[in-house]
């Protein structure tokens, strides 16, 4: 351990006096480590986060703290922050209780002149944003079991319009090919006038009919733009 840096970070620790309300009053978890990712200080909500007090963590193993993986994306980090460079990144972790936590960390670098001495944390927890697209995933994957052999076009889309998932069968009816479309607005394919307004029926299975553009492709013998009329039904997906 540098001892001099030691000592310039505590120095500088001790002396943020203007910032002491922003630190201890901050939502999400900050707090200073020094050069070699040892904990210095941190504020209560890193505590909230954690269930660790900055004392607890005094000769604790890091595997009781991170596992494997973020542990090695850590040692990356921390030397990336050395080198002058801010880094952020979601990270697993153990909470105190055993728990698995999810947070979006960002590392800064703290400088004495030109000089790293050490780095601050910023800590966000996303554990419920990472776990619904954890459940959203699963759930996409047992849909497309269903939906891959389908002959009918089936597609998930956003509120207004984005398709975030479209069925193979879009080539055999429309032309196009999954990955055309996805991404895109349903509404991009349809026939002017003939577009249904999903918002508008948020609690209740829609059926309608909407004309839709075919993609041109001489290789199948079309020659020109045609349209084929679909009938649609929606219903909204509740998380």
């Amino acid at each position: 351990m540098d001892v001099n840096k030691t000592e310039t970070l505590k120095r500088i620790i001790l002396e943020g006096s203007s910032y002491q309300s922003l630190f201890f009053n901050h939502p999400d978890a900050i707090y200073v480590m020094d050069i070699e990712g040892n904990h210095m200080d941190a504020n209560p909500a890193f505590e909230r986060l954690s269930g660790y007090t900055i004392e607890d963590l005094v000769g604790l193993s890091r595997d009781r703290i991170s596992p494997p993986e973020s542990e090695n994306l850590r040692r990356k980090f921390i030397g990336e922050v050395l080198a002058g460079h801010s880094v952020s990144e979601s990270m697993a972790f153990y909470h105190k209780d055993g728990s698995i936590k999810h947070a979006q960390v960002t590392y800064i670098p703290i400088t004495c002149g030109e000089e790293v001495v050490g780095i601050y944390g910023i800590a966000k927890d996303v554990t419920n944003i990472v776990e619904v697209e954890r459940e959203l995933q699963e759930a996409q994957e047992k849909y497309q079991v269903l939906a891959e052999p389908a002959q009918d076009l089936i597609t998930t889309c956003t509120t207004d319009g984005e398709l975030l998932y479209v069925s193979p069968s879009v080539y055999t009816l429309l032309g196009y090919k999954p990955e055309e479309v996805t991404g895109k607005s349903f509404k991009d394919y349809c026939f002017p006038g003939t577009i249904p307004t999903l918002w508008k029926f948020p609690r209740w299975v829609m059926v309608a009919r909407c004309e839709f553009y075919t993609k041109k492709d001489t290789t199948s013998g079309w020659r020109h733009w045609r349209s084929l009329w679909l009938e649609s039904k929606a219903k909204a997906l509740r998380l």
